[in-house]
């Protein structure tokens, strides 16, 4: 009875990393990328350390009102700044080169404001469809088990453990971003969607097992055994299944272009996070349904 005796404490655990999370989030709220925002992206190696005054000054001769510099790494830099066209981005690649000689142009990107609300909408909108979904699914697929717990409880508690896991791992991601200069863009709603994805099936592997056990052993044990007999069962295939995968993603964080690293570490964090609330959150959770039903 582990899991189900100490769920207390995994719900205090819980509890506090949502509210270190939405402090980070209020303290430091997520910047937008320039997807959502729109505006010019320019990252640039330098052969030296960048005067950021220098460069604040040659785009304030060309007409750019603000820029923001933020240094990734030794000699890489990225500026952002107001959507401008490609003769504006070849004059300030010009006075930089003018003015920094050995300047070399890695990346540039520009978005207009109207494309960026466009993104911004359609991913707002992808996220509660695939949760809303998922809940659906879960409901539909537990209706023969529901004279313990009705069935709609079931995806209730899915979606209550997939928004457990986006808000913690956004938590996390806003101390990143203050600290090493992240956005939030279109990668990191990517690897949102994919933490849910991963999440919501390891918990549909606990709840299938607890429906296959509700129907061999429901007059042979109590609830709380049943449960706990699922997440024992389980929990080996879950945390192979997790360790696999978090080999593969740290392996891209260390050795991949540093373009995908927010990527990779949303996903780390993601993945230990959902494989926790699988086994110590969603399955305890349906103690706390039966006991109010029983009440």
């Amino acid at each position: 009875m582990l899991f189900i005796k100490f769920k207390k404490i995994f719900f205090g655990i819980s509890l506090v990393l949502i509210i270190v999370s939405l402090i980070s989030l209020v303290k430091f709220p997520l910047k937008a990328g320039i997807d959502f925002s729109g505006g010019s992206l320019l990252e640039i190696k330098t052969p030296s350390s960048l005067d950021k005054n220098e460069v604040k000054k040659i785009f304030s001769e060309l007409g750019v009102k603000e820029v923001e510099i933020s240094q990734t790494e030794k000699n890489y830099y990225l500026l952002r700044f107001e959507n401008v066209d490609e003769k504006k981005h070849q004059e300030i690649l010009s006075k930089l080169k003018e003015k920094f000689p050995g300047v070399l142009q890695e990346k540039f990107e520009s978005i207009g404001p109207s494309i960026g609300m466009e993104i911004r909408r359609k991913s707002f909108f992808a996220g509660i469809l695939a949760i809303f979904s998922i809940a659906l699914y879960v409901a539909f697929a537990f209706r023969k088990v529901s004279r313990i717990i009705s069935s709609w409880k079931y995806g209730m508690i899915v979606v209550l453990t997939l928004f457990h896991d986006v808000l913690i791992t956004l938590g996390f991601y806003a101390l990143y971003s203050h600290f090493f200069s992240g956005v939030f863009d279109t990668k990191i709603v990517v690897a949102l969607l994919t933490i849910m994805g991963y999440s919501v099936n390891d918990t549909i592997v606990v709840f299938d097992r607890v429906r296959e056990n509700l129907r061999k052993m429901f007059n042979q044990r109590n609830f709380e055994e049943i449960l706990n007999l699922s997440i024992t069962q389980t929990l080996p295939r879950s945390l192979n299944t997790s360790l696999t995968t978090l080999f593969v993603v740290l392996a891209l964080a260390i050795l991949g272009p540093k373009s995908i690293f927010p990527f990779t570490i949303v996903i780390v964090c993601g993945i230990i996070i959902g494989t926790y609330s699988s086994v110590c959150i969603a399955t305890p959770s349906l103690t706390f349904f039966k006991e109010r039903k029983k009440n």
